[in-house]
């Protein structure tokens, strides 16, 4: 992102004329992260967003799944965790979240659909 615009990586930009082929390029990297803690946040999201939960609720129901996991908050043991995740970056960009302020709103079918491809993959 540069000056509040995402500009596309070379490999978007070589499948700027095949929406299928973005979508794919796309979804086949996710759930993004590099530590488990990541990883599995970014699972849950995916699960939150498959299951078309809207979008004000996707942190809550992350930081759920992710206690039923059995991760916790470092400070405290009895409090659900952290959503925050590389993939729920991006799943919120899919969204509209540069759009929307930050902050998409409601129930995606669209991103909801990219979430249970990716989960069924």
């Amino acid at each position: 992102m540069r000056k509040g615009r995402i500009a596309p990586t070379q490999a978007m930009a070589k499948r700027r004329d095949d929406p299928q082929a973005m979508l794919r390029h796309v979804s086949g990297r996710l759930p993004l992260g590099t530590t488990p803690a990541e990883r599995h946040a970014g699972w849950m999201a995916l699960a939150a967003v498959a299951n078309e939960t809207p979008a004000e609720l996707w942190e809550e129901s992350i930081s759920e799944l992710l206690f039923d996991l059995g991760w916790r908050d470092r400070e405290d043991p009895y409090r659900a965790p952290s959503p925050d995740s590389p993939t729920l970056d991006a799943l919120r960009l899919l969204a509209g979240a540069m759009r929307a302020n930050g902050r998409p709103k409601g129930v995606n079918t669209a991103v909801a659909a990219i979430a249970r491809a990716v989960i069924r993959a």
